[in-house]
């Protein structure tokens, strides 16, 4: 918020202060974060995302969720998690993703990172959808992961799933 005050230009790319919104239930202003965040990044598929979170927390959606230009994303699981968060392709289908080994006949099938997000969002998935024990289940898998052992101090949506846990 200080950012805010000192230089309003930011506002607009302060994601972060979304989800430090989000986590402390203030869904008007976590709505209104994305929102405006998605107006001056219209291909962030995790900011519409976000936005969706908070919209679910008020008990409402909104159609512009599917605006979302999801060719320029390169993440496999972001953008399947926000294919399952847009109602398609059913979230059996992220569930696969987050649940399948990290190597194949010695072939790596996902990153480390991608172990972390399919499992993260799956878990927030849970949260819209006020399925709380699956929720912690899969955060308690993501936090579990290899990126979020390594990344604990460097990423912020590691973070995010330490209060998640912490808050549940």
């Amino acid at each position: 918020n200080a950012v805010i005050k000192s230089q309003p230009s930011m506002f607009p790319f302060l994601w972060q202060r979304g989800l430090s919104l989000y986590f402390t239930d203030s869904f008007e202003e976590c709505e209104s974060q994305f929102r405006i965040d998605l107006q001056v990044n219209n291909y962030d598929l995790e900011e519409s995302i976000w936005l969706h979170l908070c919209q679910a927390q008020k008990g409402e959606m909104s159609p512009e969720f599917k605006q979302v230009d999801t060719a320029k994303d390169n993440r496999r699981a972001i953008k399947l998690a926000y294919e399952v968060f847009s109602g398609q392709p059913p979230r059996s289908e992220l569930e696969a993703f987050a649940a399948s080994p990290m190597l194949v006949a010695e072939r790596r099938v996902k990153s480390d990172e991608e172990d972390f997000y399919s499992k993260f969002y799956l878990a927030m998935f849970h949260e819209a959808k006020g399925e709380e024990h699956e929720a912690v289940m899969h955060m308690r898998q993501a936090m579990e992961t290899k990126y979020a052992k390594d990344n604990n101090e460097r990423d912020y949506m590691v973070a995010a799933g330490n209060v998640f846990m912490q808050r549940r």
